[in-house]
């Protein structure tokens, strides 16, 4: 089984396969299948998940939200890259679920942020990203500028992440974009 994981999230990494996923239709349903047996979630299954969210349902997704939810709320203790590996997770989550316009959904896994203490030495990272999904969230419901997204970008250059800052810019435009352009065909 996992070597099917392996090439498979090799190919998602090294390749943008997520436009033409009908040529990987049998790794696919081994990596689902898999996923469906699983109760114990290591690093490795978090960190594989996170990196082929678009294979799974927003349903799928927030039921595993859930149960990591339920388990951080007990004081599950969890080793600083499963953290990391969830939290990693919980951000494709919200960058799919705006992309698939599931507000509700994306609001839902922005509050599950919440929970994360993050004593982190990288929390810092994870608090502006939840900032900037917070305010693009409100940009794509308001369809309206926030300005507290200008102040995101600023920051990430400030701390010496001009590529992160320069990719969140491109990322803004674009789902404000797919997001009209879904609002128009809709009409």
């Amino acid at each position: 089984m996992f070597s099917y994981f392996y090439g498979f999230c090799k190919k998602i990494l090294q390749e943008n396969i997520s436009s033409h996923l009908g040529e990987y239709t049998y790794e696919i349903e081994k990596i689902q299948k898999y996923f469906e047996t699983v109760t114990q979630y290591t690093t490795y299954e978090i960190s594989v998940m996170a990196s082929c969210l678009f294979l799974f349902s927003t349903e799928t997704i927030l039921v595993l939200i859930g149960e990591w939810d339920r388990r951080i709320s007990k004081k599950h203790s969890y080793s600083f890259q499963t953290i990391n590996n969830i939290l990693a997770f919980y951000l494709n989550a919200v960058q799919l679920c705006l992309e698939r316009q599931e507000v509700e959904a994306t609001s839902k896994i922005l509050k599950s942020l919440e929970i994360y203490d993050l004593e982190l030495p990288n929390r810092v990272y994870y608090r502006l990203m939840e900032k900037y999904y917070k305010s693009l969230l409100d940009m794509v419901l308001k369809e309206t500028t926030n300005k507290d997204i200008e102040k995101i970008y600023d920051l990430f250059l400030f701390l010496g992440y001009e590529r992160k800052s320069e990719t969140l810019k491109r990322n803004t435009e674009n789902l404000l974009k797919l997001n009209k352009c879904r609002d128009s065909l809709q009409k």
